[in-house]
């Protein structure tokens, strides 16, 4: 998703940051919960990975491939990928709302609020701190938008309290 709202932007990055995250996520979540929470969880590693190729590789690899030997039908469908993908995410954010209704209409604006600042925190700095870092504005772009856009996680978990 990001990768295709990253599409002006530095793609190459946005791949490898979801990448870097993901794969990140197999070490990273049992330590932190066993520090946060007290206890360790295991994690499937090589499920992990798995997704991971499947959700992040393969789409760039099929991509590639395509660029390459299809050009005449990736110039058509480019213009259409990143409003599905932002449909696609409105339905799967729709639902985690549709199954968190009754929980939203008695503190809505709470959680509202706290999804939004959640973002918008995300957006700004990623962008802020990457320019202060000597960035380019292609890339501050691209940090920005997997910042903002991973939070979206953390959003969904708000909503499913």
């Amino acid at each position: 998703m990001t990768t295709l709202l990253c599409f002006s932007g530095n793609v190459a990055s946005s791949v490898l940051m979801t990448a870097a995250s993901t794969l990140s996520a197999v070490a990273m979540t049992p330590f932190l919960t066993a520090k946060l929470a007290g206890q360790f969880i295991a994690v499937d590693a090589a499920g992990l990975l798995m997704s991971t190729l499947q959700v992040v590789l393969l789409p760039v690899l099929a991509g590639a491939f395509l660029n390459q030997y299809f050009q005449s039908m990736v110039k058509f469908v480019s213009p259409l990928m990143a409003p599905i993908a932002v449909a696609t995410v409105a339905v799967l954010c729709g639902n985690a709302i549709a199954q968190s209704a009754s929980a939203i209409l008695m503190s809505g604006r709470q959680v509202v609020l706290a999804a939004a600042l959640l973002h918008a925190s995300g957006f700004f700095f990623g962008y802020v701190l990457s320019r202060m870092l000597g960035i380019d504005v292609s890339s501050s772009h691209t940090i920005s938008i997997e910042v903002g856009m991973q939070v979206r996680h953390i959003s969904c978990k708000l909503l499913d309290f």
